[in-house]
């Protein structure tokens, strides 16, 4: 080849070797950023196999990074009834930059399942090329307790408002369309029912709305 056209092949090469050490020290920099995270936050490329596996990642997974990386996401820490949602979740991110579910489901070492909400971002150098997606993880296991002890309380507090709502309900009827047919004492009975149901229903809203003081942990 000629002079130009040698001169112009170095100057290619040059190129791609400064974008492919511009790509390095962005993932390098990414690296360091999600290794320090609290949160779980996993890094893998475009193929799925994981090359950050943070400490919060670590903690909540039981994994350590030795072990995780290398190894494909989906066959690390997805449950088998969720690989396909993941892998729309991945398509999403993939196509739209960013995808996000509020209630997914990953696996632990231990064989737990820990429900989380997961952002899933589609990682580009600055040239606009994807090299990698990054997976931040955030444990609502707490959350969903909170939730089912909610739905507890609901069910119970709707069961113990259901008895005496019954016997107001059910004497008050009862007065409003018999009152002039029944006997003067027994008429103040079924007043004294109502009252008392209305006062244990009183106290039960009253209960039911006021919060309890927490126990006193131990000394430390």
């Amino acid at each position: 080849p000629d002079t130009r056209q040698l001169l112009g092949e170095v100057a290619t090469l040059l190129r791609n070797a400064f974008s492919a050490q511009q790509r390095l020290r962005e993932q390098r920099l990414l690296a360091a950023v999600t290794e320090q995270s609290g949160d779980p936050v996993i890094l893998t490329d475009l193929e799925g196999r994981i090359t950050v596996w943070s400490r919060g990642a670590e903690a909540l997974f039981g994994w350590s990074s030795t072990e995780a990386l290398g190894k494909k996401v989906h066959e690390l820490c997805v449950p088998e009834d969720q690989k396909e949602s993941d892998s729309r979740l991945t398509k999403e991110a993939i196509e739209k930059g960013v995808a996000r579910a509020d209630d997914a489901v990953r696996a632990a070492k231990d064989g737990r399942r820990v429900p989380v909400a997961t952002t899933i971002t589609l990682v580009r150098d600055e040239e606009g090329t994807p090299f990698g997606i990054v997976r931040i993880l955030r444990d609502i296991t707490r959350a969903k307790e909170l939730e089912r002890l909610k739905a507890e309380f609901v069910t119970l507090v709707t069961h113990e408002l259901r008895t005496p709502m019954t016997s107001i309900w059910g004497f008050a009827e009862t007065l409003q369309e018999y009152g002039a047919q029944i006997p003067a004492d027994e008429s103040k009975r079924y007043l004294g029912i109502i009252v008392r149901e209305a006062k244990s229903l009183s106290r039960l809203v009253t209960d039911s709305s006021t919060p309890r003081a927490s126990s006193p942990g131990p000394c430390p």
